[in-house]
């Protein structure tokens, strides 16, 4: 959990400081007429690195040109090339990782300053970008502690943007076909009633106030009398 929000704010951060670092400043490739001028294994590297730049490769971009400035230090071009792919990669990562590459953007310019025969333009824009990296190599841990702050907000803010509302869930209400008992879910059946206080069907027939209809009279049988009509009582 704690590595996915470390990546996740290191991702916020890096996409901040590619906007505002990296991809608005042009970088500045050697001239045709100065790569021929290299020579034959120097060549290849570069090309090697300027490939890796296509791909977005920064990382094996800075290692083909480490090897080619060992080479051919004297090409103050190549020098500040690299020195210039290491501090950006170094503003893009953190702790010791940017502490590599701000040291590989140092090496190269020290190695700018060690050749004879200087211009004071060469010599001010060398001091300059080491004055640079050396300000922010020493911030990085400031630097960085910054950064998690603003991305643990994002992702914070982000969050709750994306969690869902929560809401009171309603208890269902039983259902079931139409005609259904109350309760059970079983249809009634046709012609019946409700019983009081049961829940159940009864028969909804009706009986002519409630006696027996009279029965048919058989020869030698006695008639019923009025009080056992009346109460629905047969002859014994």
């Amino acid at each position: 959990m704690h590595c996915r929000k470390g990546v996740a704010i290191g991702m916020v951060a890096f996409l901040v400081l590619l906007g505002s670092l990296v991809v608005s400043q042009e970088i500045m490739l050697l001239e045709q007429r100065d790569v021929q001028r290299l020579g034959s294994e120097v060549r290849v590297l570069y090309e090697k690195a300027v490939e890796s730049l296509d791909r977005i490769d920064p990382i094996s971009a800075i290692e083909y040109l480490e090897q080619a400035v060992k080479l051919n230090p004297e090409v103050l071009e190549l020098d500040f090339l690299l020195a210039r792919l290491a501090c950006d990669r170094a503003r893009i990562t953190y702790g010791d990782e940017s502490v590599k590459y701000y040291n590989i953007a140092e090496k190269a310019l020290k190695l700018v300053q060690e050749q004879k025969d200087l211009n004071g333009e060469i010599l001010q824009r060398t001091a300059k970008n080491l004055e640079i990296v050396e300000r922010e190599r020493r911030g990085i841990a400031e630097r960085d502690a910054r950064r998690y702050t603003f991305g643990a907000k994002f992702i914070a803010a982000r969050a709750k943007m994306l969690l869902p509302k929560t809401e009171a869930t309603p208890i269902p209400t039983p259902t079931g076909p139409a005609g259904a008992l109350p309760g059970t879910g079983l249809e009634s059946i046709p012609g019946l009633g409700t019983t009081p206080g049961l829940g159940i069907q009864s028969s909804s027939v009706p009986s002519p106030s409630g006696t027996l209809p009279s029965l048919p009279s058989f020869p030698g049988a006695p008639a019923p009398t009025p009080q056992a009509a009346a109460s629905g009582e047969l002859d014994r």
